[in-house]
């Protein structure tokens, strides 16, 4: 028989109260070849009983998988099929994989929380910290807050005290400017803001949410049994405003449909959000018959953490009327028709077309400005969006400043009540600085080594006293970490890694750099993302005996390793934070540690092509899901066929016994056990 159909792999996890915990004794992996055992054995269960001959478990999940491909060195790609580290994991990738596509959410959580406490062990990446959200403005500012998905805030939300200087008017200071105006090209924070108040989603979150998404441009979504297809009521009266000919267009349920498929035509870089998930070719407009027969059947209604089934038309809207209560606009709605989105395999799609790049944009506008060389028209739609949202770019001034102003044909509420947004580009912080303190500025980026100048400030204005604020508002979806080059010596020995991960004075660094704006993070899912867990996890601080003791341990003498630990140059953050590592590690017996700054450019494509010693870099949500952070930053580069997991009832996992974490390392065609 061959080796595909006899190989299977089996990853154990210890479910306890819906959460995988590993026990709270330190991990201890195994590498021993267990036996062959039929896939058709794993599914019927009994190879529980078979593999527990040898090795006493007390399982809840099994990963099974026909074959594993090991990813050629030539055809990685960090951050897309394994981590940025460059270690190969292959207990990692099936892992997430298997996290990925599991629709039950308390089994997927209960993956990543495998997920997290495996990567806590290897460390791929060496974690620092998750930054707390920091507000910085004038109290005459009003609803000012932050959702750590871009667009960060919606400008529609915003007012301002009429004793304010200039009280229809807010300036917003900050630094970068955007790569592109244009949601399927952009790919950083500035071009996410822009586009995120220009253009609209069919679903978006509410607020400083991010637990839930709210309607958009869809009044209403339903997705199948098997979670494969995904049905969406497209909201009537809806108007794209193209500021720049005085032109309208009306949204349309082919716009929805055009825009998915513009994003994977463009194939720019955010467009694996889209492509790598929904089967884009089959993407569809759906009449309101073939709607009706399809709901009923019944479809499931993810709403808040709750699931509804509807067999009906007016089930599906009612859910919809009902569940929403603080979306002014959701009250009441028509209907413009329905657009069907396919999966390639089950995923939450919701949180990807929440996205900016999940952005509707307008067929016919695209159309107008496309050329037989620009199809798409990205190179008009740079700088000349027209879109939905309660924002219009009048002007862009680059490398100075981008205005906005209120859209008059804006379909949703509140209605924009500050008659003009001007986003600055202000590269250096103390410019910043000044224009806050004067009153030039409404708020802005300061960053945490610069606080403290902004701390009691006041301007009388008015006849009042303002105030200038400075406060946290939770967690970012964010973290910042180290990258050690796993790929080369002497961090592609994990003791080693874990040595480093014991000599970092992370109090210090929170403390000193952050001011107290963070806290440790011990894996790639961060707080606010289910699956994070602590339970059973290493929480690394500075110890630098334990660190000498593992390196004795791993028979490696540092004294031969000059090394460098490197960051991009204008980050101050960084820029501390590796000064720090090169004081604490010099006590490792490193032959050299020295600290370099690369522009941003050369800094990528060094950890991009393994250039490198140890790097900092940080990572954000794309969307609030954990695989945007599992998957780029712990996969472990390998690929499979027939991957699965075998869930185990309470009474068949309680039968056998452990008190620790066991990974069975096995070669093809052997079991795995873990």
């Amino acid at each position: 028989m061959s080796a595909a159909k006899y190989a299977a792999v089996f990853i154990v996890g210890i479910l306890v109260g819906g959460i995988v915990v590993y026990g709270a004794f330190p991990r201890k992996v195994v590498k021993e070849v267990v036996k062959e055992v039929p896939k058709e054995v794993v599914k019927t269960k009994e190879v529980v009983k078979e593999v527990t001959k040898e090795v006493p478990i007390k399982p809840n999940f099994v990963i099974v998988y026909d074959q594993a491909t090991k990813i050629p060195e030539g055809e990685l790609m960090r951050w897309t099929n394994i981590n940025p580290g460059g270690l190969y994991s292959l207990e990692l990738s099936a892992l997430i994989l298997a996290a990925r596509y599991e629709t039950d959410a308390a089994k997927r959580a209960a993956l990543y929380a495998a997920v997290q406490r495996l990567a806590n062990d290897e460390l791929p990446l060496i974690y620092l910290y998750q930054p707390h959200i920091r507000l910085h403005y004038w109290n005459w500012v009003k609803n000012y807050y932050a959702n750590p998905i871009a667009p960060d805030f919606k400008i529609n939300w915003l007012e301002k005290d009429p004793s304010a200087p200039r009280p229809d008017q807010i300036v917003y200071v900050t630094i970068g400017e955007p790569e592109s105006l244009d949601p399927a090209v952009s790919y950083e924070s500035a071009g996410w803001f822009i586009a995120g108040n220009v253009y609209e989603r069919l679903v978006e979150y509410y607020l400083d949410h991010t637990d839930y998404v709210i309607p958009g441009l869809a009044v209403a979504w339903a997705v199948s049994p098997d979670g494969l297809n995904y049905y969406f009521a497209i909201r009537a009266g809806v108007k794209f405003y193209d500021p720049y000919e005085g032109k309208t267009y009306d949204l349309k349920p082919s716009d929805v449909v055009f825009s998915i498929k513009r994003v994977a035509g463009i194939k720019e870089s955010p467009s694996w959000i889209i492509t790598d998930f929904i089967d884009v070719d089959a993407v569809t407009v759906v009449s309101e018959d073939e709607m009706k027969d399809i709901l009923a059947k019944g479809l499931d209604v993810p709403v808040k953490g709750k699931s509804y089934t509807v067999k009906s038309l007016d089930e599906w809207v009612d859910v919809f009327k009902k569940e929403f209560p603080e979306v002014p606009y959701q009250k009441d709605f028509q209907i413009a028709g329905f657009v069907k989105v396919p999966m390639i395999e089950p995923y939450p799609a919701l949180p990807l077309l929440a996205s900016i790049v999940g952005s509707i944009v307008s067929e016919d506008y695209i159309k107008a400005h496309a050329t037989p060389d620009d199809p798409w028209a990205t190179e008009y739609m740079y700088e000349h969006p027209c879109g939905t949202g309660a924002y219009y770019v009048e002007s862009w001034e680059h490398q100075a400043q981008i205005v906005l102003k209120p859209n008059p044909h804006y379909w949703g509420l509140p209605k924009p009540k500050i008659k003009e947004f001007i986003y600055k580009i202000v590269p250096e912080a103390q410019s910043r600085i000044l224009a806050l303190k004067a009153g030039d500025a409404d708020f802005g980026y300061v960053p945490a080594p610069v606080e403290e100048q902004m701390e009691g400030v006041t301007l009388e204005h008015g006849g009042k006293t303002w105030k200038f604020i400075q406060e946290s508002k939770g967690y970012d979806l964010a973290q910042v970490h180290l990258v050690p080059n796993c790929a080369k010596p002497p961090f592609n020995n994990k003791l080693v890694r874990q040595a480093l991960a014991w000599a970092i004075p992370y109090d210090e660094i929170i403390k000193t750099v952050l001011m107290g704006h963070g806290d440790p993070v011990y894996g790639p899912i961060v707080r606010g993302l289910f699956g994070y867990t602590e339970d059973g996890i290493t929480k690394y601080n500075l110890n630098l005996e334990k660190a000498k003791e593992l390196l004795k341990k791993a028979g490696v003498d540092l004294s031969k390793y000059s090394i460098e630990i490197a960051y991009n140059e204008g980050n101050k953050v960084r820029e501390q934070i590796a000064t720090i590592l090169q004081q604490t590690w010099s006590q490792l017996g490193f032959k050299e540690v020295k600290v370099t700054a690369y522009a941003w450019p050369t800094y990528i494509d060094k950890l991009e092509t393994g250039d490198f010693d140890v790097g900092i870099i940080g990572w954000g949500a794309d969307y609030a899901d954990p695989d945007n952070f599992a998957y780029p930053l712990a996969t472990g580069g390998y690929k499979f066929i027939g991957l699965e997991v075998v869930w185990l009832s309470p009474t068949e996992a309680t039968v056998f016994k452990t008190t620790k974490d066991i990974i069975m390392i096995a070669p093809s065609g052997r079991a795995i056990v873990g």
